[in-house]
């Protein structure tokens, strides 16, 4: 498959939204993968191998990843697009899949053996594989190593060791991350016992069955209610000004993404990470974000593109050469268990993390949950609701975007 270029305002005047235009048309006989400026420079140095390996010719296009999705939806139901996504995030799969873009995956028992649980449930839906995992991601605690040597064992040691840094005048923040983004906060709700969605009895994730203000949720944003009124988290923080307090050493603690890595490394910080500790006992459960490669359900050969993932992708050889090149935690076990993998302690880090995570639910109905959030946690940090209605006003809300019969409120 070819790419070609379309008038972004076209589109938009059309009603298919603002994308960036570009678009694959089809051509037999080629393996095109689509990927964003991560991946696709790798699909491009392993390009030489796959030909010679599958025996057909291969192109990689890169695109932006926020258009990779869009651009998809667009172009597959015209035949037109890749055959294979590289790279893609878990939790997009559920819009795809009801609008019968994807193609399904099937793994032997020992091909399933090789991947970690969590990142095969990320991509499954309806108990139907349609991602092979390539990496996991989670949040952690990164602290400062010259303010505090040894990572706290609790979160209640941590906050103890705050105080007592804020009080010397050693730092301005007890503890930063981005307050009011759902994504950063969740872990404070889930660690008492809050969560997104329930599941069925047939174990898939029911929409209207939310946990987000019950007992166990309300608990955990009091305590980031507290946090702030104690002033050891300070009001009104975004990510660019909390990842920025870590950075200046103005806080010991902060709670962020292995996306960070680099930029840390490359500023020169003594830095370490570790699961976020316990709440009083309880381990905060962040999300589990999973990459993976996708097959379109109009690929032009689908057993070549299976070919790739069982054959090809699947192995230790081409798991490392990804890695090599960029390093994430792999989904894959026998490269996550190599000592080369185990040696970068951040990383490991983040891999225990996961290991516990939840998997960012899948479902098309997640997009109605973050707004919601968002909103219901900058009331809370703000002081203008108490925790308790501006979650259930957030769940209310929530509800009647996807629907859900009145019985559920």
């Amino acid at each position: 498959m070819k790419r070609t270029w379309l008038i972004s305002s076209l589109l938009l005047a059309m009603g298919l939204g603002l994308l960036s235009g570009f678009v694959g048309s089809a051509e037999q006989g080629v393996l095109e993968f689509w990927a964003d400026d991560k991946r696709a420079p790798i699909l491009s140095e392993l390009a030489p191998q796959i030909e010679e390996q599958l025996g057909i010719p291969v192109n990689v296009t890169e695109l932006p990843f926020a258009d990779i999705k869009p651009n998809f939806i667009n172009a597959a139901p015209a035949g037109e697009g890749p055959d294979i996504i590289g790279g893609a995030p878990h939790d997009q799969i559920g819009e795809l899949i009801v609008s019968g873009l994807l193609e399904p995956i099937e793994l032997t028992d020992s091909q399933r053996a090789q991947f970690t649980g969590s990142a095969l449930d990320a991509f499954t839906f309806n108990g139907q594989l349609y991602g092979l995992p390539y990496a996991v991601e989670a949040i952690v605690l990164f602290y400062n190593k010259d303010l505090v040597p040894e990572a706290p064992a609790s979160f209640e040691a941590l906050l103890e060791t705050a105080r007592t840094l804020m009080a010397e005048g050693k730092v301005e923040a007890g503890i930063t991350w981005d307050v009011n983004n759902f994504y950063f906060s969740f872990p404070f709700l889930s660690a008492q016992g809050g969560y997104v969605f329930g599941k069925d009895e047939q174990g898939n994730l029911n929409p209207c069955d939310i946990g987000l203000d019950n007992e166990g949720a309300i608990k955990g944003a009091e305590f980031i209610a507290s946090l702030i009124a104690q002033g050891l988290v300070p009001s009104g923080l975004d990510y660019n000004t909390a990842l920025g307090l870590f950075k200046e050493g103005k806080t010991a603690f902060h709670i962020n993404g292995p996306w960070i890595l680099g930029e840390l490394r490359q500023a020169g910080m003594n830095f370490g990470a570790v699961p976020i500790p316990t709440i009083n006992g309880q381990p905060p459960r962040p999300f589990l974000g999973v990459q993976g490669f996708l097959v379109s359900a109009f690929a032009d050969d689908k057993t070549v593109a299976m070919a790739f993932l069982t054959d090809v992708f699947a192995t230790l050889e081409t798991q490392k050469f990804f890695y090599e090149r960029d390093q994430r935690v792999p989904a894959f076990l026998p490269l996550l268990n190599d000592p080369i993998v185990q040696a970068d302690q951040a990383l490991a880090a983040v891999g225990e993390a996961a290991s516990v995570a939840i998997p960012m639910p899948n479902i098309p109905e997640m997009g109605a949950v973050w707004s919601p959030m968002g909103d219901a946690l900058t009331l809370i940090t703000t002081g203008q609701q108490d925790p308790a209605t501006a979650l259930k006003n957030a769940v209310a809300t929530i509800k009647g975007q996807i629907h859900c019969p009145m019985a559920s409120y």
